[in-house]
């Protein structure tokens, strides 16, 4: 059985967290978020860690990995994210497959910003780029992660690659406005794919082509 998997995608802080919260609380949608995914990661490779990197991220006295001490290395040294990629990101795909695999809902969301670097579009059934002007993306990381203006510039340097992928995605959702007209934006994709919800008709323009033909299948157990 062919169950829909929407990979979405766009760069940090473009608005993807609202539009799977919209997938999954309005249309029933399971998702894995992979920043959520990348936390139990570094739970389970600790060790790992700690002998890339050294004891000093490990915190105390809990001896959970510290997430921004480790996050100030990666995003300032290409290298040193290069070396964490490599090791989490085996560990996350196949995580993902097992959840996958094992889902018997009506479908699923992959939250990935780096869903193409990861692999992870091999699952997906239909691709969902998330787009936000540049300004907005640094107002919005600055304000969520309390960084200064060269830091969230730092973060977002670090995904480059991931706006190669807009052209190519399935749909493309613009939030350059506010929250609200994004939500309807999304909801409106939701519907066109999912059929009608209480919502009405928003008459927003997305560009929506189906995948279901070309893409994988949604992974059996």
């Amino acid at each position: 059985m062919l169950r829909p998997v929407l990979g979405l995608t766009g760069r940090m802080a473009s608005g993807k967290d609202l539009a799977a919260g919209i997938l999954r609380d309005e249309f029933g949608l399971a998702v894995i978020d992979m920043d959520r995914l990348g936390h139990a990661a570094l739970a389970a490779l600790a060790p790992e860690i700690e002998t890339m990197f050294g004891p000093g991220f490990r915190q105390t006295p809990s001896g959970a990995i510290d997430r921004a001490a480790l996050g100030r290395i990666v995003f300032s040294d290409p290298a040193a994210l290069r070396r964490l990629e490599a090791l989490l990101h085996p560990w996350m795909v196949s995580e993902t497959a097992r959840i996958l695999a094992q889902d018997q809902g009506t479908g699923c969301v992959i939250n990935a910003a780096i869903l193409h670097r990861m692999g992870l579009e091999r699952f997906c059934t239909h691709i969902v780029f998330v787009d936000a002007p540049e300004e907005e993306l640094i107002r919005r990381i600055m304000a969520r992660n309390s960084l200064a203006r060269d830091a969230a510039l730092l973060r977002l340097a670090r995904q480059e690659d991931v706006n190669r992928y807009r052209e190519s995605a399935d749909t493309v959702l613009e939030n350059s406005g506010s929250p609200e007209e994004f939500a309807a934006r999304v909801r409106a994709f939701a519907q066109n794919c999912f059929g009608s919800t209480n919502h009405g008709d928003a008459a927003i323009a997305v560009r929506c082509t189906d995948r279901t033909q070309k893409g994988p299948l949604y992974p059996q157990s």
